[in-house]
Parts: C-alpha cells; structure tokens; sequence
C-alpha cells in the first residue's frame, strides 16, 4: 500500500512537473513586454546601487619610515608604501567618517629586510631588521599611481581593533556618503547570496567585482567569525565594502579584510569577510574603541610581511 501511494505521488508530481513546464513554455512564448521591464529594471536599480556606492570607496596610501636596528645614529632608513581601501559611510560634527582595515593604515613596528651586500667580488643576501618611525600616515589618493598631492586628502585613525582587523578613519573634507543601500543591524548574510565588493585591486583603478557568499559563517583556526565569499579581490582591496543583493536592494554585509592563499586551499583564492555585526558598534561609537590583542592569522597584512623584501608593497 505505501509502495503504491508512493508510486501514485511520484506519477502525481511528474506529471505537474511536465505540465508546469508546458506552461512555462508556453508563459515564456507570451511574456508580457511589462515582466521584461520588471526584471530590466532591477538590474538597473543594482547598477545605480553600485555607482553611487563606489563615489564613496577611496584609495588608501599609507607611508612608513623605518630605520635599520643600529646603534649608529646615521644607520640607513626605508620608506615602506602601500595601498588599501576605504568607505564612507557617515558625517558628522563636521568630519566624514570611513571604515578600513587595521593592516592598511598600520603598519608594523618591525620589518624584516632581505638587503643585497656585496662581498669578495661576489653578493650575498643579508636580512636586516627596520624599526618603524613614529606613527604611519595616511592620505586618501586617486589611484595608486597618483603622483599629484594637490588633492590628496589627510585622514587621521580615530578608532582600531586589531582583533577584528578594523580601524575608523576620518577627514575634515566632505564626502560623497552614499545612501544607496540599506544597513540593518539584523540582516544575515546567506549561503548562494550574490554579494559585490567595490574597491582599488593592487591600488590600480576603482573596480566592483561580482560573486556569491559561499559560507555565511566560517569560523578561521583561531575562532574568528568571517565570512566566505567566492569573489574576485586581491591586495588593494583590503577594506573594501561588500554589499549582498536581495532582489533590487543592496545590503551592506561587512568589510573585506583576509585572502584564503592558493597556497594554503590549493584552490582559487577566496575572499573572508568580517561581517558588519562584528565591528557595528565601532561605526557609530568609534574613538573609544580599541582593542590591542592580536589573534586572527592570515591577514593580507601578514602575508605581505611573509614575502616583503626591499620593494614594499
């Protein structure tokens, strides 16, 4: 009897599923010009979404001066460059607000140098250790090309955790604040979600690239809650938004921050975001938050410490 009723559903359900598919056929030869236009048009609202959004993405250039460990007053110094990503999201009390990565608009106390030293007419190579300067300074630039300071933007560090990898920058000028998306402090991103990331890849030229979360709720090998996302981004894009699309709207999901090497996942490098319930409170909170315990491994910041000689980055 169960094999029967079984059987019956099973003729049931493929026979809706021929006839729906008849009738889609069928549908689909007569879609309605308004069914176009309804689906044109969300695709247009995305497109609007992202134009705006990315008037308020700006490349990062932060420099460091560092002087090699010498007890000679006159020992050698490097100048360290390097490019990242920015969002501004909000004004207030006369500053424009943006949101970056820790690792972009700091860089690390030490470094550790391989320097070319010649020797009885042949050269070897010699690591040497560089101790930062005073603090890192950052300017918002064009591009990472920009070799024109006459519209360079200062930007001061008001806020940082560098346990999430977060820091909140701010500037005197104003800003272009987009308010073509939507930022719920309950939205959840989802696995299969298309999810764009707008930002400078090797601070090249302004690019939004297109993908899908993979998992909404990876946890990294020291217990940090990220994001995995199957989407184009590489050095440059550190601090880079990502916005996740619900039918025509745009939500802001969280901050691009850690690449998963080919080298560590033997497959294309995937993206791992911190979503923004992670660091939502330091957005509006900002300057008292500030954490200096350093867990999370992997960081683009470390792997460019990994392979930095004497070029920067």
């Amino acid at each position: 009897m169960a094999k029967k009723t079984i059987s019956t559903l099973a003729a049931a359900l493929f026979a809706v599923t021929i006839g729906g598919a008849q009738a889609c056929s069928a549908s689909h030869a007569q879609l309605r010009p308004a069914d176009i236009g309804a689906v044109t048009q969300s695709e247009s609202d995305i497109r609007q979404a992202l134009e705006d959004i990315t008037q308020s993405v700006h490349c990062v250039r932060t420099r460091t001066e560092y002087q090699r460990d010498s007890a000679e007053p006159d020992s050698p110094t490097r100048v360290r460059t390097g490019h990242g990503t920015a969002f501004a999201y909000m004004q207030r009390d006369g500053y424009t607000y943006l949101v970056t990565n820790e690792h972009v608009v700091t860089d690390p106390k030490t470094i550790t140098v391989a320097e070319i030293v010649p020797s009885d007419g042949s050269n070897s190579i010699q690591r040497a250790q560089y101790n930062r300067l005073g603090n890192s300074s950052s300017i918002l630039v064009d591009n990472g090309a920009d070799d024109n300071s006459s519209d360079d933007i200062d930007v001061e560090v008001v806020a940082t955790d560098t346990d999430l990898d977060i820091a909140i920058i701010r500037t005197r000028t104003n800003l272009h604040v987009s308010t073509s998306y939507h930022r719920d402090n309950s939205f959840r991103a989802e696995m299969g979600d298309e999810v764009f990331i707008t930002g400078y890849p090797q601070g090249w030229e302004l690019a939004a690239t297109r993908g899908v979360v993979s998992n909404p709720s990876h946890e990294s090998d020291d217990g940090e809650q990220l994001q995995l996302l199957d989407v184009t981004g590489t050095f440059g894009n550190s601090g880079s938004p990502y916005f996740v699309r619900r039918g025509s709207e745009l939500y802001w999901a969280g901050t691009m921050g850690k690449g998963r090497m080919y080298r560590q996942s033997r497959v294309t490098m995937f993206i791992l975001g911190t979503p923004i319930s992670e660091f939502n409170s330091m957005l509006d909170g900002g300057a008292t938050a500030h954490r200096a315990a350093r867990r999370s491994i992997g960081s683009m910041r470390d792997a460019l410490e990994r392979s930095y000689h004497d070029v920067g980055y």
